[in-house]
């Protein structure tokens, strides 16, 4: 079974987008480690290569975006159309 597949048949269980996206990450992840396949993701600002034997490899760093708090943001001196 591909991905897709599995969200359609999962879709009507998933209550947000971002459920949707958790979802497709966890299951190619877990499809990946099947394969035997290693892993590359973002850990901090490091971006790390996991082979399936669990050895991780630095592959290089990244630089940290701008931290955005939940809530409300209001925008001054924005022209409306």
């Amino acid at each position: 079974m591909c991905v897709e597949d599995a969200l359609i048949i999962q879709s009507d269980k998933r209550k947000s987008y971002q459920e949707m996206v958790s979802t497709a990450g966890s299951i190619a992840i877990k499809q990946a480690q099947e394969a035997g396949l290693p892993l590359v993701f973002v850990d901090g600002n490091q971006i790390v290569e996991e082979s399936p034997n669990g050895k991780r490899v630095v592959l290089g760093t990244v630089r940290s975006g701008p931290v955005v708090s939940s809530g409300v943001i209001h925008l001054t001196n924005v022209k409306k159309k």
